[in-house]
């Protein structure tokens, strides 16, 4: 953050490798942090179990109020830099967090997928948690998949919803 405004809001910290889980613990008592987790059923011979793995690999939200906040947070073991788009810091608003924690939240077999790989209708969902939003689906073996385009990431998040839900974007 060298030669530019400081701005207040939810940034995204890049983190070495598996230790997201380990940056967000440390991190949470000096900010607020925030660490999607997705649910995946791992089978091993033996058993099968449910595990939390994140969302998006090597990334913890982190909503920054001061500098000071932003050079605390660089400080921590785990941590390695801010992810940047066009050479500034990625600011995910407000309202891309609170999709991102809806669906985490209300899905299970969430992933990420390229904003690239978007091809499909736009619709409004108009029932449940996610009344009001727009989002593209796309068929997959006779089930829709929605996505939500998180723009500030330049990604998005896919998971599995009833066409019932649905409704055509004029």
């Amino acid at each position: 953050m060298t030669n530019s405004k400081f701005r207040q809001g939810w940034y995204v910290l890049y983190t070495k490798p598996n230790q997201e889980k380990k940056v967000h613990k440390e991190l949470k008592n000096q900010v607020e942090t925030f660490l999607p987790l997705k649910k995946e059923l791992k089978q091993w011979s033996d058993r099968k179990k449910t595990i939390e793995k994140p969302l998006f690999k090597s990334y913890v939200f982190v909503n920054l109020n001061t500098k000071q906040d932003y050079s605390l947070v660089l400080k921590n073991s785990g941590a390695v830099f801010f992810i940047s788009i066009k050479g500034k810091p990625a600011l995910v608003t407000k309202k891309e967090i609170e999709v991102i924690k809806l669906f985490t939240g209300d899905f299970t077999g969430i992933e990420t997928v390229s904003v690239q790989d978007i091809v499909g209708t736009k619709r409004r969902i108009h029932h449940g948690p996610f009344s009001g939003h727009q989002c593209y689906v796309l068929e997959s073996k006779g089930k829709n998949k929605v996505i939500a385009q998180i723009d500030s990431l330049q990604s998005c998040i896919k998971a599995e919803l009833d066409s019932a839900y649905l409704l055509e974007v004029e």
